[in-house]
């Protein structure tokens, strides 16, 4: 579950912030490997570490370079923007809290006066504590709904 919220300074410019909820169940094999584990302490070397994300919360900056107006079909006109998106934040591990920074670009389309999508694609990254800290780098894929105020 994702949430954020968005504050235009000009037509150009936004500040926001964003929250997200990660998903992170392991599978019934996951779960029996595990419970294995704790029953048998001598098994717990055999598995694999673990430093899963439960949530992350970030302020962004939006730069809107391109906006617009676009026919979709001969139904109607609706408005558009490019944008570019910078953000730094935080990501709350199982070992811990971590900063977290993303960069990325999107599109945004106005359905109506009160409903917006936004299409984005983000590069994220942060560090774990598995194996003494390995960088996470992740490519994030996002599709949402937006109601405007």
């Amino acid at each position: 579950a994702n949430a954020r919220l968005d504050f235009h300074i000009t037509p150009h410019y936004s500040i926001g912030l964003t929250y997200s909820n990660y998903d992170n169940d392991l599978s019934a094999e996951g779960k029996y490997l595990h419970d294995q584990a704790a029953n048998f302490p001598s098994l717990s070397n055999t598995l694999p570490q673990m430093d899963y994300a439960s949530d992350s919360a970030m302020l962004v900056f939006n730069w809107y370079p391109l906006y617009g107006k676009l026919n979709l079909f001969d139904k109607g006109i609706s408005q558009f923007d490019l944008y570019a998106i910078a953000g730094v934040g935080q990501i709350a591990l199982d070992s811990g809290n971590t900063s977290l920074a993303t960069i990325g670009g999107g599109l945004g389309l106005w359905l109506s006066q009160y409903i917006s999508t936004r299409f984005e694609v983000r590069y994220q990254t942060y560090e774990d504590s598995v194996n003494g800290g390995r960088n996470i780098d992740q490519t994030l894929f996002t599709a949402n709904i937006g109601f405007l105020l």
